[in-house]
């Protein structure tokens, strides 16, 4: 569209405008990039209500915002992707290994408590059960849950970007 917009200074109705007109007139990239603009307004202005606002949603905003830049970046999610499977293989490899039974033995009755709580309910996620890691059922499902997250930010940002 062309011009220069202050970023300071413009509210997120300016950019949903602009997003409005782009997506018009078949400029689906620039649209895309006044979707970010709206979307980083919105955050800033769910931010300045400290004690107000849905913590839910300013959550959302946040992991959004630093996961894919809603939605613009989708080399960034499949950065975070290797890295978590890097984090989850050395995990299996420390349960295969016992390495955490390993550090304060004293501690191992404890240990099993709570895994086995927090495995337990893990398994009861029938969507996720077939996939869990015998053992680590609790952390697979963090992680299988945080892979899902990350590909669905990759569907959507491709999904942008191919848009006609």
């Amino acid at each position: 569209m062309g011009g220069n917009i202050n970023e300071i200074n413009a509210t997120k109705d300016i950019f949903r405008q602009l997003k409005f007109v782009n997506d018009k007139q078949g400029n689906h990239i620039e649209a895309n990039n006044f979707y970010a603009m709206e979307m980083k307004k919105h955050k800033e202005d769910i931010s300045l209500e400290p004690l107000k606002g849905n913590r839910q949603e300013k959550f959302i905003f946040w992991i959004n915002e630093k996961m894919s830049n809603f939605g613009q970046n989708y080399i960034k999610p499949i950065l975070i992707i290797f890295a978590l499977a890097l984090i989850y293989y050395l995990i299996i490899i420390g349960h295969e290994s016992q390495w955490l039974y390993k550090i304060y033995k004293p501690w191992n009755p404890y240990i099993d408590y709570v895994a086995d709580i927090l495995n337990g309910f893990a398994k009861s996620i029938l969507p996720f059960k077939g996939i869990l890691k015998e053992g680590v059922e609790f952390v697979s499902l963090i992680f299988n849950i945080s892979f899902s997250v990350l590909m669905w930010q990759i569907v959507v940002t491709l999904k942008r970007y191919t848009r006609r």
